[in-house]
């Protein structure tokens, strides 16, 4: 008795799942980008080579939570951020996108104040 093998096509709906599968992984993989940039500019904010400023308008960070950018900032902790929230009117749930032109100029003053923003020329490279 004789075998023959039958080639047999997949069936549209393993070609969905692995059409799924890949574009699963794409988005993974992009997720994971966009983890890795905002990490390492938090990185850079913590050193003093980035101003925080910069790191809300990056494309990057606009799905971040304000409060977990704004612990990147030397010396800003847990009640010097929540003084800062509820003065710009903003939950702790607020996302980096949310924030209006109006909050970030209040931010921008207050860390100025505070002497926590980079000037032009304190940036270190």
């Amino acid at each position: 008795m004789s075998v023959t093998a039958t080639a047999v096509a997949p069936s549209p709906l393993i070609q969905r799942s692995t059409g799924a599968k890949s574009q699963i992984m794409a988005a993974l993989g992009q997720a994971n980008v966009v983890r890795c940039q905002t990490a390492i500019m938090k990185d850079l904010t913590g050193q003093r080579k980035l101003d925080i400023m910069e790191v809300l308008e990056h494309p990057a960070t606009q799905g971040y939570k304000l409060v977990e950018i704004l612990r990147a900032v030397p010396t800003m902790g847990r009640m010097k951020i929540h003084k800062l929230l509820g003065e710009i009117d903003a939950s702790e749930s607020r996302h980096v996108r949310d924030v209006t032109d109006r909050q970030k100029r209040i931010i921008r003053e207050r860390l100025r104040e505070k002497k926590l923003l980079l000037a032009e020329t304190d940036v270190r490279h």
